[in-house]
């Protein structure tokens, strides 16, 4: 069992071997080593307490369908225990959650939903336009950025207000991620 410190200074990734996945874990030095069988899209959260992923799913010739089944898994770094968050039975499109009360933004079907922790409460929608995924938190606002794979990349308030295309972005500009000082 791995401690959030064997996690410190390491890459965790997701490695397709047919249309089987795996996440590993790399020191950056070439020592590599699976940390997860069939699991995929690896994210830590909460300054490192656990790990989401999307465990169970398979590629079926073709690396989309990992987001579609499967399911999306909350895993405790100290101690390893998991909490299934959602039984994924369409596509899911990216998640990550707020530090300030550990709810969740998670890109679903049609909509990118602020749920509860456990993910069992809807609390809000934050965007209801179908092609509007991959939903990441700058944490010192909660402004949220995403990418619609037609149109542009976007930033969304965590009310779902105030939705706004980036300038300079266009149509397959995909997965933003805020840099560490949020800007």
């Amino acid at each position: 069992m791995m401690s959030a410190q064997d996690y410190q200074d390491h890459l965790i990734y997701s490695r397709m071997e047919g249309d089987h996945a795996s996440i590993r874990i790399n020191d950056g030095l070439g020592m590599d080593a699976m940390l997860l069988d069939t699991a995929t899209i690896p994210q830590l959260v909460m300054n490192g307490r656990y790990l989401l992923y999307i465990k169970g799913s398979l590629a079926n010739g073709w690396f989309g369908n990992l987001l579609n089944s499967g399911q999306w898994v909350r895993r405790t770094v100290n101690g390893g225990s998991e909490f299934v968050l959602f039984n994924n039975n369409d596509f899911l499109v990216g998640y990550d959650l707020f530090e300030s009360d550990s709810t969740s933004a998670v890109s679903y079907g049609c909509n990118i939903y602020n749920n509860s922790f456990d993910n069992a409460t809807v609390l809000g929608t934050m965007s209801g336009i179908c092609d509007d995924d991959g939903p990441r938190i700058r944490q010192s606002d909660e402004l949220v950025v995403g990418h619609n794979v037609f149109a542009s990349l976007f930033t969304v308030q965590r009310d779902g207000t105030g939705r706004m295309a980036i300038p300079n972005t266009t149509s397959f500009d995909t997965w933003p991620v805020w840099s560490p000082d949020g800007e």
